[in-house]
């Protein structure tokens, strides 16, 4: 089955680069509680960690001291980081 997909429109990050610096962006409306924002979300659909930025989230009325957070990183993120881990200890002993 083929799904209808969308289209974003890619931005230039970095006008100098050319089009090897072009990334889809998609319109975004952010709301908590009673608090609205608009912004731009980076589309990466194979990512497996989604990120708001802190300023956004300040901007939205969000208080991140009272919203703990468990992150598991998974691929690329769990290996480099269990490596550096690996390597610390190594060195430790």
């Amino acid at each position: 089955m083929i799904l209808k997909g969308e289209r974003f429109p890619f931005v230039a990050m970095d006008p100098s680069l050319g089009s090897g610096a072009m990334l889809p962006f998609v319109p975004l409306g952010l709301a908590f509680g009673k608090q609205k924002v608009r912004a731009l979300g980076l589309v990466d659909s194979a990512a497996t960690v989604n990120v708001l930025p802190y300023e956004l989230g300040l901007q939205v009325g969000a208080s991140w001291e009272q919203q703990p957070a468990v992150i598991r990183l998974t691929g690329n993120l769990a290996w480099n980081t269990m490596s550096a881990f690996s390597a610390a200890s190594l060195r430790s002993r």
